[in-house]
C-alpha cells in the first residue's frame, strides 16, 4: 500500500532520494513528510522548492536536540511537510 507517511533521514543525497520518490510525493494519499536537512546547506532551499511544487507545505521546524549552538551539527531541522488542500 501507498504510505501516508514518510520519514527521510539519511545525512546527504536527500533532494536525489525526493527525486526519485517523485511519484509517491504527488500522490494524494500522502499526508506528511519529515525530512531531516541541514540548513546551513544550500540544497535545503532546493528541497523546499522541489517540495512545494509537488503541494507539500513546510509546516514546522524542529531542531536537532543534540545540534548545540554551533559545530557541525548546529543547522540540523526536521522539517514537516504537509499535503496542502
Amino acid at each position: 500500500p501507498m504510505p501516508n507517511h514518510i520519514k527521510i533521514d539519511v545525512d546527504g543525497n536527500e533532494l536525489l532520494i525526493l527525486h526519485g520518490a517523485e511519484q509517491l510525493l504527488e500522490s494524494p494519499g500522502l499526508k506528511s513528510l519529515l525530512v531531516e536537512v541541514d540548513e546551513q546547506l544550500e540544497v535545503t532551499k532546493e528541497i523546499v522548492s522541489f517540495l512545494a511544487d509537488k503541494r507539500l507545505r513546510l509546516r514546522s521546524k524542529h531542531k536537532y536536540l543534540y545540534g548545540g549552538e554551533s559545530g557541525p551539527l548546529s543547522g540540523m531541522q526536521n522539517y514537516i511537510f504537509t499535503r496542502e488542500a
